[in-house]
């Protein structure tokens, strides 16, 4: 059980999302792996639990027949002795990454927008919660992600998220 009220949370993300949006525009521009990890990191300092990563596939890489399991490919993975900390064996194991959210509460949340159903309701989820720590390793690392964002900015959003939660507590 949480013991942060959902509107005080939501208070919370939109200024995150008003901060992102005037300071760090780029944010979901490569760089939503990265703002995910270290959104969950502050949701669980201030209690909140029952946090699922939720991660968008590219429709152009995804088959619409088969729709992953995130957490079932993790285990195949593992099996077949991939490399879960590399974003390309990820790929290779059909795991694309259009966007990364964190989902809380029957709500998706993202830098800019924390209401990013219509925007993303075309693209393919994943079925499952993505590895937290898998998330915060690779969204730590810029490889393979869309270069837009400049990853001088990972301090700058740490700091928006700190000061943004520092209002919770």
């Amino acid at each position: 059980m949480s013991n942060v009220r959902y509107l005080d949370f939501r208070a919370c993300m939109d200024l995150v999302s008003e901060r992102m949006i005037r300071e760090i525009p780029t944010i979901n521009a490569g760089g939503c792996a990265f703002f995910a990890s270290e959104l969950i990191k502050r949701m669980r300092d201030a209690g909140i639990t029952n946090i699922n990563v939720a991660i968008f596939g590219d429709p152009l890489e995804y088959d619409p027949n088969k729709v992953p399991n995130v957490n079932d490919v993790e285990h195949e993975m593992i099996l077949n002795e991939f490399d879960l900390f590399d974003l390309e064996d990820w790929n290779a194991n059909g795991v694309s990454f259009a966007h990364v959210v964190i989902e809380w509460n029957g709500t998706h949340w993202d830098a800019i927008d924390p209401f990013v159903e219509d925007y993303w309701k075309c693209w393919p989820r994943y079925e499952g919660s993505f590895n937290e720590e898998v998330l915060h390793y690779i969204g730590q690392y810029p490889y393979g992600w869309n270069p837009t964002y400049d990853r001088e900015y990972d301090e700058r959003v740490r700091e928006i998220l700190d000061e943004s939660f520092d209002l919770l507590h």
